[in-house]
């Protein structure tokens, strides 16, 4: 009888363990897409998202990876997610324009950018991306991205002041 305590406690205990997914650091993923490594980071992300499936930084990260992964559909998606989730930084707002731009859906990028210019009056990459897509629809500029990993910045709170953000940091 003895035995029998000691494996059913011993079983009881570890079945924590084999229950439980391996820990995904969210820091760790965040650092591999700033890098440029999408195709690493983008499991990370999904997993997280598992978790917590509304959280608007997680969405905008999965759509960003998506986006520099050329598969603008799930872009979209999660993008999409994160502004819907209430994403509290214009990035969000300009990659979803940016996906928009590449579907070269003008209209869905114009009304994302002017949502994002009501939240976030000031932000030079979101006013500079509605300039772009004026002069496009207005046959002033042809479309084009220019996609470049420096521009993958991480999600900042709004700045406190009213000054002009350059660089989202």
């Amino acid at each position: 009888m003895v035995p029998l305590i000691v494996l059913t406690i011993l079983f009881v205990s570890m079945a924590p363990i084999y229950g439980q997914r391996e820990d995904v650091n969210v820091d760790t993923a965040r650092l591999l897409a700033i890098d440029g490594q999408y195709e690493e980071a983008l499991p990370l992300f999904l997993r997280l998202l598992e978790d917590k499936p509304d959280d608007a930084q997680l969405n905008y990260y999965t759509g960003v990876c998506y986006f520099f992964l050329s598969d603008s559909d799930r872009s979209l998606f999660f993008l999409e997610e994160a502004v819907s989730h209430g994403a509290e930084f214009p990035e969000a707002f300009y990659w979803l324009g940016q996906a928009y731009l590449v579907e070269q859906d003008l209209k869905e990028a114009l009304s994302v950018t002017e949502r994002g210019l009501r939240r976030f009056p000031r932000n030079r990459k979101l006013l500079h991306l509605h300039e772009y897509i004026q002069k496009v629809r207005a046959g002033e500029r042809r479309p084009s991205v220019h996609l470049n990993s420096k521009d993958l910045i991480v999600p900042v709170q709004p700045p406190l002041s009213e000054e002009p953000i350059d660089d989202f940091r």
